[in-house]
């Protein structure tokens, strides 16, 4: 059972149907882009799929590939934030305190107005470790934020 569709399946260019039905996929490769030739794509059975959503993926392979084109064409709007000087210093104090909003109100999810609630878990371990390694990412599409790329990466918009 597949749990991702690898990043070489861009060399598979002439490919016309594939099928991975049945699996443990839970986003697509904006890579599958790459497949011009892909005239069926069929992804039944996966329950975990969240990007695309399966509400996308059911209307079939245009809608499929509008939503990767979408996801593949975003940015993060905070990418070189962290480059300014002074901003990590900033940053560090901003995720202390977010972290203990969080942890104090046991909250489960927080609105794009807010950090994201994973951030709760980087932290918890070690603050001062964890501290240089979070990421934030900000969509410049839904304007949601992510406290790793990999979420940023694979999230579906949601205006």
């Amino acid at each position: 059972m597949l749990t991702h569709i690898p990043k070489t399946v861009v060399y598979l260019r002439a490919l016309t149907v594939l099928d991975l039905s049945y699996n443990f996929i839970t986003h697509l490769p904006t890579e599958l882009l790459y497949l011009q030739n892909l005239e069926e794509l069929t992804l039944d059975g996966n329950k975990d799929l969240i990007s695309p959503p399966l509400d996308v993926v059911r209307k079939g392979i245009t809608d499929i590939m509008s939503s990767l084109a979408a996801r593949y064409n975003r940015q993060d709007l905070w990418k070189d934030w962290l480059d300014v000087p002074g901003q990590q210093k900033i940053m560090a104090t901003l995720f202390q305190l977010c972290i203990s909003c969080i942890l104090h109100n046991k909250v489960e999810f927080i609105t794009p107005s807010y950090i994201p609630p994973v951030i709760k878990s980087h932290l918890s371990d070690c603050v001062k470790e964890q501290e240089k390694l979070i990421l934030v990412c900000k969509c410049s599409v839904c304007f949601r934020y992510f406290s790793n790329k990999c979420h940023f990466d694979i999230h579906h918009c949601k205006k």
